[in-house]
């Protein structure tokens, strides 16, 4: 992990998904309430995303990591997909799922976000809270779920959305090839960043919010609802209707 937090390698795509299915990756984040930094905003937006995508009685699927599948079932869902790129991770949102009396609700699935094993509009609402930062192709995943949910279904997403100068520092300061510049960006702007693993060019991508508007355009779903909670730009959508 300290590896991909330093900027020495970049990534590639195919890169990116090996590193998630890997053990010891997205499991270390499972409990984000935990960050003082960032808690109170991971709490707002589950409470937020329950309210407007009212899962009760209704099959949801949850892209990734699984725990919001724990929400979303003590919210009254009639029953979630759970679906993740790490097998570990699925292991993980079992046992938690059957500590909180939940897992009659819960079917796991390990699939990739660009190829999901469902049928065309089998789900009435989608979740994928804290996924898009570390996808290798956001447009495919966000046709995906377009692609699964029913026509005037809800689909529920977040991402780091930042302005580009922003963007730019963070890129200049972690470029393997400009070292020189970080004393540079340290005297002017002091260290940048908070955390490395939400910022890093390496697992983690940041878009402006021109280009995660796009996404769901080009996915033909309707961005009715968008929220705010620092760095995460939280948007609810529907399927667009013949």
């Amino acid at each position: 992990m300290e590896e991909a937090k330093s900027g020495v390698h970049r990534l590639s795509k195919s890169e990116l998904k090996e590193y998630f299915q890997k053990d010891g990756t997205v499991s270390v984040w499972w409990e984000p309430e935990e960050d003082e930094n960032y808690s109170q905003y991971y709490i707002e937006e589950r409470s937020d995303l329950i309210r407007l995508t009212q899962p009760e009685g209704k099959v949801v699927l949850d892209m990734g990591k699984g725990r919001l599948a724990i929400a979303l079932a003590k919210a009254g869902a009639k029953a979630i997909i759970g679906a993740d790129i790490s097998r570990e991770m699925i292991k993980i949102a079992r046992i938690r799922a059957k500590a909180n009396g939940v897992a009659d609700k819960i079917m796991m699935c390990n699939c990739d976000a660009e190829h999901l094993p469902f049928t065309d509009g089998f789900f009435p609402a989608v979740c994928c809270i804290q996924i898009f930062p570390h996808l290798p192709n956001p447009l495919d995943s966000m046709r995906e779920l377009a692609r699964v949910v029913q026509k005037g279904g809800l689909v529920a997403t977040d991402a780091i959305v930042e302005h580009f100068f922003r963007r730019f520092v963070v890129s200049l300061y972690y470029n393997r090839f400009m070292w020189p510049s970080r004393a540079i960006i340290h005297k002017m702007f002091g260290k940048p960043l908070e955390r490395l693993e939400y910022h890093s060019t390496t697992v983690v991508n940041s878009f402006s919010k021109g280009f995660f508007q796009s996404l769901f355009e080009k996915a033909d779903l309707r961005v009715v609802h968008t929220e705010r909670y620092n760095i995460f730009l939280f948007a609810l959508a529907k399927k667009m209707i013949g």
